[in-house]
């Protein structure tokens, strides 16, 4: 456990020590969000390297993906199995590869900052779930 690593002896002391480092720019923790608020995030440079991956992804000439390309370029949809790709091809240079939990943090985030948002729609029967930009 973090607490007994770090020689932290309480739920309290932990608090308090994410919000200083959090007032620091050390790490981010949205704690106005219930969606996120369980969630740290350490590398802030890893936040940075994938969300800037969808931002801005650079290559629409993978044939499978360029339906789900032309919708997030003139529409500003983006599927979540478009960002997964763009996520596994753009984010290589990550440590580890993205888990699941990670990816619904990321949505979770860009939907708390109005940069995503849900839309509800489906393209087609069994498709993922759209975001619009």
């Amino acid at each position: 456990k973090a607490q007994q690593l770090c020689g932290i002896r309480s739920d309290g002391e932990t608090k308090r020590m994410v919000e200083f480092r959090h007032s620091l720019g050390l790490l981010l923790h949205f704690t106005s969000s219930p969606a996120l608020s369980d969630n740290v995030v350490v590398d802030v440079e890893w936040l940075l390297t994938v969300t800037s991956a969808l931002l801005h992804p650079l290559s629409t000439d993978d044939p499978e993906f360029k339906d789900h390309f032309q919708l997030l370029h003139t529409h500003g949809v983006l599927l979540e199995s478009l960002a997964v790709h763009i996520w596994s091809t753009r984010c290589s240079q990550l440590s580890t590869p993205m888990t699941d939990e990670q990816r619904q943090f990321l949505f979770s985030l860009m939907e708390h900052l109005s940069v995503f948002f849900p839309t509800g729609v489906r393209t087609s029967p069994g498709e993922d779930k759209p975001s619009s930009r």
